[in-house]
């Protein structure tokens, strides 16, 4: 089962749009062994908002709900999949391993698509979404909005600035399924992508396509970024590149048909 989770895209290095160094990225879908490192389990209940994705194998994947019956992943969590393939799990997780997967989504997807720029051997644009066949029971009140207004993104998607990610990855104990979070700093910022954590605090295989949050200076949360792949090839631990939600919110509503709300004044552009 190990095989069968996923943080991180492809295997080819690629050197990147945004100006960060050339990276070896995860392998494939299905083939690579998952982390959330230096992270804590979270308090049961809370993040309802991020979900896991599984198929027929059990979870491989995350996710982030904007809206009932609307999930933002990463493209390479949906690359070769049918949306009758994909259910979305809400909840806590469970604890599981490489012999037992104890994860499975009841809620199954109506559509899916991948951004048309995504590739696997350049993958930049790793963003992709979900629209559910029923609404996700998730509270209204519990699902955190996008970063897109452009005095909040000057005040917090900055170097030196902390964050929170959330997924349902491997840890450093070789289990995986419960939902972690991990806090700690963008080390860097691109024009489409940022590149967050490191020295031990990081995303890996499994948590792809989760988001990190962003809590503003009034104490509001935003999302931020969709977690794509590793710095450093398959070691996790060295910090993960994460794609600007703002940046395919434009292309999402266009194509999803779903409505949400976020800072229209984007598509103008």
């Amino acid at each position: 089962m190990l095989k069968h989770l996923e943080k991180h895209g492809s295997k080819v290095s690629a050197a990147l749009l945004v100006g960060f160094i050339t990276i070896q990225c995860k392998t494939p879908h299905h083939q690579s062994a998952p982390k959330i490192y230096g992270g804590k389990q979270t308090v049961a209940g809370s993040w309802p908002n991020v979900v896991a994705l599984t198929d027929r194998e059990g979870m491989y994947c995350s996710g982030t709900a904007i809206t009932p019956k609307l999930v933002i992943t990463a493209a390479h969590c949906l690359l070769n999949h049918k949306p009758e393939e994909i259910a979305v799990y809400v909840g806590d997780g469970a604890e599981s391993n490489a012999e037992i997967n104890d994860v499975f989504g009841e809620f199954v997807a109506k559509k899916i698509e991948i951004h048309p720029r995504y590739h696997e051997t350049f993958p930049a644009n790793d963003v992709g979404y979900i629209v559910m066949e029923k609404p996700l029971p998730i509270p209204p009140s519990t699902l955190i909005g996008p970063l897109t207004d452009p005095k909040e993104v000057r005040e917090v998607l900055t170097v030196g600035y902390p964050g929170t990610v959330v997924g349902f990855g491997y840890r450093e104990l070789e289990v995986f399924g419960l939902k972690f979070q991990m806090e700690s700093t963008i080390r860097s910022v691109g024009d489409i992508e940022f590149n967050f954590g490191g020295d031990g605090k990081d995303t890996c295989i499994g948590d792809s396509g989760g988001p990190l949050f962003l809590k503003l200076k009034n104490g509001g949360w935003r999302f931020a970024g969709i977690t794509s792949r590793g710095t450093k090839g398959d070691n996790c631990g060295p910090g993960g590149i994460y794609g600007i939600v703002a940046k395919h919110l434009c292309w999402i509503s266009k194509n999803s048909g779903e409505p949400f709300k976020f800072s229209q004044e984007l598509c103008a552009k």
